[in-house]
């Protein structure tokens, strides 16, 4: 694979030397400090980062040699007060994180591909900031690809079910009422744009929407052509998915069901807007007919917002006592590659529910 570009990671700077971290009252801030860097393969075209080779790290657009790679272990500090432990282990089974010195006092830290599988590990957007508990370096790590860097978003356009009737996402504002699978008519709490141009888009075709044509998904579902971004979870349910995930309802990410007939990624010709929507819990919703996530705010889903857009998002998820608002998923969330082995393995079978009797279908586009 060689070279990896828009690789995520948190970055820092400081002055304390790298033996100090561990034992000091040094604390990294999850939401600040996630970013995303390139990795320029120059060295052997091996997929690995070696220090003081001609492999490089770009940062803000900076080219950088890695001087050194320390192995850390760390402790999650999650919003809710609690803590989650992760041990640096080598081996196959390795765990932990690595820190790439890019000098001056600037690092870069990214978990290893084992770390975002370990049992019990709290999803990101419970993550608040981290504390190292280990220190240890390394000659070189292998750079994989761990996460698909794009938010949980909508399409402009795409219809939103709300107090009101559907209304095309972009004409939401905070305040409105949006209708939600579990608990009713919620307040929307904040509301973001993204813009993906067609050179972005050129460079990185895996950041084009998914477009989900109307009935793909069985009983009729969506309702309309819906066009989400490829992180965006939808949720599938019913008999054929308690059979094979022994749950009735689950969130997949969009891009999982690219197998199935109706569904396909877009190319683009002309920017596309993402939107996305903030409730006080994560909900599911109904946009086009179809139920779908509500934005799930972890590090992941910083990626694509500006500075000013982080600290109003910051701003609405603080509570009263100064802590930040914690999330859980509103479903089980199930990976990309095992969601699409469970698509391809029901190709011709509903995918979701019918939907349900009491909520009009035939209603009047509001702000349209």
């Amino acid at each position: 694979m060689a070279s990896m570009y828009g690789v995520e990671g948190f970055h820092f700077s400081t002055p304390l030397a790298p033996s100090s971290w561990v034992g000091s009252s040094f604390t990294m801030d999850v939401f600040d400090n996630f970013t995303t860097f390139d990795f320029i393969d120059n060295n052997a075209n091996d997929n690995a980062l070696t220090p003081n080779s001609a492999d490089r790290i770009v940062y803000n657009g900076v080219s950088h040699s890695v001087s050194q790679i320390y192995v850390i272990g760390l402790t999650i500090n999650l919003r809710d007060g609690s803590t989650f432990h992760v041990p640096a282990v080598s081996g196959a089974n390795a765990t932990g994180f690595r820190v790439y010195d890019l000098g001056g006092g600037s690092y870069i830290l990214r978990p290893i591909d084992n770390t975002l599988t370990m049992p019990g590990l709290p999803p990101y957007a419970a993550w608040d900031s981290f504390t190292f508990t280990s220190y240890g370096t390394t000659p070189g790590t292998t750079m994989t690809a761990q996460n698909d860097p794009f938010p949980i978003c909508f399409v402009a356009g795409t219809l939103i079910e709300t107090a009101s009737g559907p209304r095309r996402v972009e004409t939401l504002a905070p305040g409105d009422l949006v209708r939600t699978a579990d608990h009713g008519l919620q307040s929307l709490r904040w509301l973001a744009c993204s813009r993906l141009g067609p050179v972005q888009a050129h460079a990185h075709p895996e950041q084009c929407p998914i477009v989900i044509e109307a009935g793909a998904l069985g009983h009729g579902l969506p309702l309309r052509r819906l066009k989400i971004s490829p992180q965006h979870r939808v949720l599938l349910a019913g008999p054929q998915i308690r059979k094979a995930l022994g749950t009735d309802e689950v969130l997949v990410p969009a891009v999982a069901l690219l197998g199935r007939r109706g569904v396909r990624r877009q190319g683009l010709k002309s920017a596309v807007d993402y939107l996305h929507l903030l409730f006080d819990r994560h909900e599911v919703i109904w946009a086009e007919g179809l139920p779908t996530e509500s934005f799930y705010p972890g590090p992941q889903a910083m990626l694509t917002l500006g500075v000013a857009e982080r600290v109003a998002l910051r701003k609405v998820l603080r509570t009263a006592s100064g802590k930040l608002r914690s999330y859980q998923p509103a479903r089980p969330i199930v990976a990309v590659k095992h969601a699409e082995k469970i698509v391809n393995g029901l190709e011709g079978q509903p995918l979701c529910c019918p939907r349900p009797a009491d909520r009009s279908t035939g209603m009047a586009v509001v702000g349209g």
